[in-house]
């Protein structure tokens, strides 16, 4: 003998889905850190990340995800290895004999590779030079 859905099933079935979601904030570590929208403290947390051997215990898994990122803008040709990059803050990129300075807040090498972080919307404008970064990440230091 076939049942009709009760309105009390009705009102189930329509309300699993949102049980499923939680009613509180989601997690944000910025959020947690009460003052993390600065530029340096940003960076101190994605070269954290970054570090395959920072503290996270995440190992290399962070650093692939964001090369990953970079490759998906890179031609097949031109792609990055993934992972065993070294993970250095605050890199000088000014040539020995400019007048200006100029400082990388991170930067990821490996023999053959590197990649120029600048932690903030746009790398000129304020003292940064896109080219001056773009040369050293070619460099093959």
């Amino acid at each position: 003998m076939p049942t009709t859905p009760s309105s009390l099933d009705n009102l189930v079935t329509a309300l699993v889905p949102s049980l499923t979601r939680s009613l509180g904030e989601r997690f944000n570590v910025f959020s947690v850190m009460h003052h993390g929208t600065h530029e340096k403290q940003l960076s101190n947390v994605f070269a954290w990340l970054l570090d395959a051997e920072g503290t996270h215990e995440l190992g290399n898994t962070f650093q692939q995800i964001f090369v990953e990122l970079v490759n998906q803008s890179l031609p097949s040709e031109s792609q990055l290895p993934v992972s065993d990059y070294r993970v250095v803050q605050e890199v000088d990129l000014s040539q020995d004999d400019a007048e200006d300075t100029d400082v990388a807040d991170i930067v990821l090498s490996r023999p053959g590779s590197c990649i120029v972080v600048e932690n903030y919307e746009t790398s000129d404008g304020h003292g940064h030079d896109y080219y001056r970064y773009l040369a050293y990440g070619t460099s093959n230091q």
